[in-house]
């Protein structure tokens, strides 16, 4: 698309000044062409693919923003809620192979997701957005060897709202491993472990989304990993009081509830959630929180996990200001598999006007199917991991890496599945 990104400039601005009335201003031009954006000097240039990941377990953090079947047309969802996701089927005709194309993209072994419709019911009719997106994936990867398959997270629904978070993986890489079970955490499970839940963290509206930890056995080391995906309660300051009104220094509103929520996952990992007793955590997520700000120096301080992104990391664009929001956080165990932690900035400098949305009569001829830019408001997070491998497999140099950043338009896919689905879907 051509529309202006964050960090564009505008050289020789010209136009009319005009307060908003909270201390912030606007230049508002009086002819259109007067002034043009310069996308040559902007400093961050559009990243149209991942960067390389070095490592033999690829893991990353992936907000989906909003991937529902269910559209938002007057129907709800199985919980009864109103969907968050597309409107309309040219909506999800748009969102959906965007998406699928960003995951190919990612090339990750392990993919924690926030934003999913919350669904987890085979047994149903229609299948659910997370059999959709496996679906829909494994109809491009090709190779038997990069085919995924979701983690059902043993209920039909995680908590009674709209969205969940997911965890999909690639069993050529890794398995469940035997004896485990995923775990979620809510307030009862929190309060179980002594976790103060008088004000609700997960349970009810306006909290945190509960959390779902698996563990996974590497199959090239036999390590086994525990994973746990998150969504913290976003900043947005609706029916904000108490401990999580906005205190003015930076972190937004419910920055009382995040950290309840960190303090909750704290100690539930410790707790062995899924049966199995593991050194190797890794805590991901959209935890709605900078890096500085309580919540996540709270699981780096106290719970011992290390932060792998370096403090002029980003994920997020709010306002025009740019920070991160999106982690990988790993227990000290995992820094001797040589970690390399990345973003992919597809997202947050983009304009909306690139995304699947068809709101306020917005000009569609923005949109590319074609690139995976702008599938989502928030960046992956990508982790990679050299595990030693066990000594009776033979590998060659090439095996040793997954290379993540390889070029999506380099491959012929014809995305015939993904408009199958579809019809299936609405018709």
């Amino acid at each position: 698309g051509t529309a202006a990104r964050v960090g564009d400039v505008v050289r020789g601005l010209r136009g009319n000044l005009q307060s908003l009335g909270d201390g912030r201003y606007v230049v508002r031009s009086y002819r259109d062409g007067l002034n043009a954006f310069d996308a040559a000097s902007n400093r961050r240039p559009r990243e149209d693919l991942p960067p390389p990941v070095r490592g033999n377990l690829v893991v990353a953090s992936v907000n989906v923003f909003n991937f529902f079947t269910t559209l938002d047309d007057g129907n709800v969802t199985v919980t009864g809620s109103k969907p968050y996701g597309a409107d309309t089927r040219a909506e999800f005709d748009r969102q959906f192979p965007k998406l699928v194309r960003a995951l190919v993209a990612v090339d990750a072994d392990i993919v924690g997701l926030m934003e999913i419709e919350n669904n987890f019911d085979g047994s149903r009719d229609v299948p659910t957005a997370i059999q959709i997106l496996v679906d829909g994936l494994n109809a491009q990867v090709g190779a038997e060897e990069k085919r995924y398959r979701h983690v059902h997270p043993g209920r039909d629904t995680l908590e009674d709202g709209p969205q969940a978070v997911a965890l999909i993986y690639r069993p050529a890489a890794v398995s469940v491993t035997d004896g485990s079970a995923p775990a979620v955490l809510n307030d009862a499970v929190a309060m179980s472990l002594g976790v103060n839940v008088s004000e609700p963290i997960f349970d009810g509206r306006g909290t945190n989304r509960w959390s779902l930890a698996v563990s996974f056995t590497h199959g090239r080391s036999s390590a086994n990993i525990t994973v746990a995906v998150n969504h913290f309660k976003a900043r947005s300051c609706n029916n904000a009081a108490d401990t999580n009104a906005d205190a003015g220094d930076g972190a937004g509103c419910f920055n009382g509830i995040r950290l309840r929520a960190a303090h909750a996952v704290d100690a539930w990992m410790r707790s062995a959630p899924t049966g199995i007793e593991t050194g190797h955590h890794i805590v991901l997520g959209d935890l709605n929180a900078y890096a500085r700000e309580d919540p996540v120096q709270y699981l780096v301080n106290e719970g011992g996990l290390v932060n792998l992104e370096p403090e002029t990391a980003y994920s997020y664009t709010f306002g025009g200001h740019i920070g991160t929001l999106d982690y990988i956080l790993v227990s000290k165990s995992i820094m001797a598999f040589d970690p390399d932690a990345h973003i992919w900035h597809a997202n947050s400098l983009e304009a909306s006007i690139l995304d699947y949305n068809l709101d306020y009569n917005r000009n569609s001829g923005y949109f590319n199917r074609d690139t995976p830019i702008r599938f989502s408001d928030h960046d992956p997070a990508l982790l990679g991991l050299t595990l030693p491998v066990n000594r009776d497999e033979s590998e060659t140099v090439g095996d040793q890496e997954n290379t993540s950043g390889k070029s999506v338009g380099s491959t012929n896919y014809s995305f015939l599945f993904l408009a199958i689905l579809s019809i299936f879907l609405y018709a």
